[in-house]
């Protein structure tokens, strides 16, 4: 399945491997670095999630990510390829959707999960350096 290493395919800084990687396994990290290289890759990947049990069309994801055609064909593909999604072409028109395997859906839920806990942790980071938040409480 996520078959890259974090060695191989991207340059990890230090402390990300340190504050941020130790909550996901090996294959969580391996998908993180995957998704990373393929354009408009997290936005796709959390569209297909919220959307995951539902086929949509190239046209219509563009649209929703506000992506050019060309970008979310290739990509489409490329998370094809990695094991993310599925193919349905019907009457002459393809339609695309996260694959039905609960494994690989249980990946990218525990992966958003964890962009989720950091985009907040970071938030909280910057409201309390620019002065809007006391350490343990929010002045907004």
């Amino acid at each position: 399945m996520f078959s890259s290493t974090l060695e191989s395919t991207w340059s990890v800084d230090p402390l990300v491997e340190t504050f941020l990687f130790p909550e996901l396994d090996a294959r969580e990290k391996a998908l993180f670095v995957q998704v990373l290289s393929v354009e408009c890759g997290c936005a796709l990947l959390r569209f297909l999630d919220r959307a995951a049990d539902s086929l949509s069309t190239t046209d219509g994801i563009a649209f929703r990510l506000r992506q050019p055609y060309a970008v979310i064909e290739c990509s489409l593909n490329t998370f094809r390829e990695l094991g993310l999604v599925r193919q349905v072409n019907l009457g002459g028109s393809t339609f695309w959707g996260m694959v039905t395997d609960t494994e690989v859906r249980r990946i990218v839920r525990n992966l958003i999960a964890w962009q989720n806990r950091w985009r907040e942790r970071l938030i909280r980071v910057e409201q309390l350096i620019d002065g809007r938040a006391v350490l343990g409480k929010y002045t907004d």
